[in-house]
């Protein structure tokens, strides 16, 4: 399973995913690809032989949470950071 998550203040984002029997629990640290560049916030989750996601929840930087209930298990899952309520 892979969740793609937004660009925008990403770094450091929490994410769980619950499936079946177990819990991940992994945090969206992009890594160098290059000089002076990053890979793409992107968090890979492997599930084994599990069939069904039950819950994926991300953690912003922000303190914000997001929840995605039983997301389908054959696509990767786009989750975007909710806009700020800042000035």
């Amino acid at each position: 399973m892979r969740a793609y998550i937004s660009e925008a203040h990403a770094v450091g984002a929490k994410v769980v995913v619950e499936a079946e029997d177990r819990t991940w629990t992994r945090w969206n640290l992009p890594t160098n690809t290059g000089l002076s560049t990053t890979g793409p916030p992107r968090v890979h989750i492997g599930l084994g032989r599990r069939e069904a996601i039950s819950r994926v929840s991300v953690t912003w930087p922000s303190g914000e949470v997001t929840r995605v209930e039983a997301p389908s298990i054959g696509a990767p899952l786009v989750i975007e950071e909710p806009a700020s309520g800042g000035p």
